[in-house]
């Protein structure tokens, strides 16, 4: 391994560590969402039982959605007659550091390639200059040296082709959030005041 980082140099570095952080950004948001996601759809059901307290005792639990709802019960049912834009916002508020992650992971997935590039010029700069100073050109080292460059770009490609994946599954998992939100939103806002202009009441599920 040491030979090997000795080889690519310092990009090596930098893409061993872009590596590291997208894995850990995709791992903990990753888990964050899908621990969101069920502790939310489980303590709905409580609220559209007309258990409306739940709103703010789950806030202590740090739920985005629960506080999401929360606001829109409190603030936004009784006189909002946008409610997308509302749940819109609410959403990029206290998903915020969700939404940072994901630009982070985005831009890994676009500097990685380039910086596997940068990594490739800087060996074949290196190799011809030690070509130039040398005047018998040996094949098989001439070779051996534009193979150690090229190790950069697959570093490269290997970094930034997860990471893309990461971000996409990411970010859809968000926009599954968003839909979620703004059509809990909706009953949300029914239950609170059901003269408001998003419908009747729901129907409240079965104990």
């Amino acid at each position: 391994m040491k030979e090997f980082f000795e080889i690519v140099g310092i990009t090596g570095y930098v893409l061993a560590g872009a590596a590291a952080w997208s894995l850990f950004l995709f791992v903990k948001h990753g888990l964050y969402l899908l621990l969101v996601s069920y502790d939310f759809k489980r303590n709905f059901k409580c609220v559209e039982r007309g258990e409306l307290d739940l709103i703010s005792q789950e806030l202590r639990r740090r739920n985005p959605m629960m506080e999401i709802m929360r606001d829109i019960a409190r603030f936004h049912a009784h006189h909002s007659r946008d409610l997308k834009s509302e749940v819109a916002f609410l959403f990029y508020k206290y998903f915020n550091k969700v939404n940072r992650s994901v630009a982070w992971l985005r831009l890994i997935s676009v500097v990685a390639p380039l910086l596997g590039l940068m990594g490739t010029v800087l060996g074949m700069l290196s190799m011809f200059k030690s070509l130039a100073n040398d005047q018998q050109v040996d094949a098989a080292l001439m070779a051996g040296g534009i193979w150690e460059a090229l190790l950069t770009t697959v570093m490269g490609l290997s970094v930034a082709i997860p990471t893309l994946v990461f971000y996409y599954a990411i970010s859809l998992r968000l926009k599954g959030f968003t839909i979620e939100a703004v059509e809990y939103g909706y009953r949300i806002a029914g239950i609170v005041n059901p003269n408001c202009p998003y419908g009747a009441k729901p129907t409240c599920p079965e104990k």
